[in-house]
């Protein structure tokens, strides 16, 4: 991949904002996370890649929106007649495969396959991404990105064109560990009407829910911490949503 790029960052110490529990499960959290992606060829089959792979889901949050979530360490973003071939799948003028997002480590790189510009510039080899940073694909297709929550390794994608995703998303989830939904200040799905925040995150095969309030999954009562079926709703005193295997 060439030279590698590399950000230091200061301890973080009481992010504001943030419920003490959050902040104890997160940077304790034993939670298995992929090793750091080398450069490799994009050959993977139809049952391991795609936003129909057991690694995505749409959430549906009531009041707020749809978000796509697509758990692993890279993601490839492709056009029209990409299909199961990309993670992230736009409707509009781009190439089948236009670039890849790499996750290494706490970093996100961008990784160029077609015509690409990163803050206005052209792009021709793996850089680094930075919060706010806004990269365009093709000729108008445009993204923003963002990493926004200290504790967690996960990022989150905007299109910031008048574009929109397939299925339909108001923002693409890079799960990377844990996605943080509720009014903290630096969840990665902003629900300001809530009055705690829940965790979304993957553990072996299985979509894990972690919540400070009480939860009804399905009708049923659960715990701080419970699995997730494929397809879901989910209900708390000032929350609801649904979740869909994709």
């Amino acid at each position: 991949m060439g030279e590698s790029q590399s950000m230091t960052c200061g301890p973080v110490v009481n992010p504001t904002g943030l419920p003490s529990w959050n902040n104890e499960y997160l940077a304790g959290s034993t939670i298995e996370v992929n090793s750091v992606v080398e450069d490799r060829p994009h050959d993977r089959s139809h049952a391991q890649r795609g936003s129909d792979s057991k690694n995505a889901r749409m959430l549906w949050i009531d009041g707020v929106g749809g978000f796509l979530i697509v758990a692993g360490d890279e993601w490839l973003i492709g056009g029209p007649g990409a299909g199961s071939s990309v993670e992230i799948n736009v409707q509009g003028d781009l190439s089948r495969r236009a670039a890849a997002v790499r996750r290494q480590g706490s970093d996100y790189v961008l990784q160029p396959l077609a015509p690409t510009r990163l803050q206005g510039e052209p792009l021709d080899r793996p850089t680094l991404l930075r919060t706010g940073d806004r990269f365009q694909l093709g000729s108008v297709v445009q993204f923003e990105f963002q990493k926004t929550h200290p504790l967690s390794s996960s990022a989150r994608l905007n299109l910031v064109s008048r574009h929109r995703t397939q299925p339909r998303a108001d923002g693409v989830i890079l799960l990377a560990d844990t996605c943080v939904i509720g009014p903290s200040q630096g969840a990665h799905i902003q629900c300001s009407h809530w009055t705690s925040d829940v965790i979304l995150f993957v553990s072996g095969d299985d979509w894990r829910i972690r919540s400070e309030e009480p939860l009804v999954v399905d009708g049923t009562q659960i715990g701080q911490t419970a699995v997730l079926s494929p397809d879901c709703r989910i209900v708390g005193e000032t929350l609801a949503m649904s979740m869909e295997r994709l």
